[in-house]
């Protein structure tokens, strides 16, 4: 586990391709995952590992800001795509950008450093 803040997400993993289904989410995982046996598995990733884009356009998974919290240099961002709910963290720059919540964005994530577990407990 991580310490601190963390996205939990149950999915199913597909024992052929290796991909896994987050709700009605297809994901294909970059590292190997050839270990993490078919069935229910757990991804965890880091708000840092979530880039939260402004325009949908072009993005990997469309959200929804369900709330918005400002830190100081940096944001704390919840975000709704469908059944699953992210927190993502903003720093830099787009710190300063005028989120809100309702506002429309766009998400890619770094699947590659994501940590994935069997929940059959192999």
């Amino acid at each position: 586990r991580f310490l601190g803040w963390e996205n939990v997400l149950e999915g199913i993993v597909d024992g052929t391709t290796h991909a896994m289904r987050l709700n009605d989410h297809p994901v294909v995982l970059p590292h190997d995952s050839a270990d993490i046996p078919e069935g229910p598995a757990e991804v965890l990733l880091l708000p840092e590992m979530i880039d939260v884009l402004s325009d949908v356009t072009g993005a990997s998974l469309p959200g929804v800001l369900e709330s918005v919290e400002f830190r100081g240099a940096s944001v704390m961002l919840t975000i709704r795509a469908g059944a699953l709910l992210l927190q993502a963290a903003v720093t830099g720059t787009r710190a300063r950008l005028p989120w809100s919540e309702g506002q429309q964005v766009g998400m890619d994530i770094e699947w590659q450093s994501a940590r994935l577990f069997s929940k059959l407990g192999r």
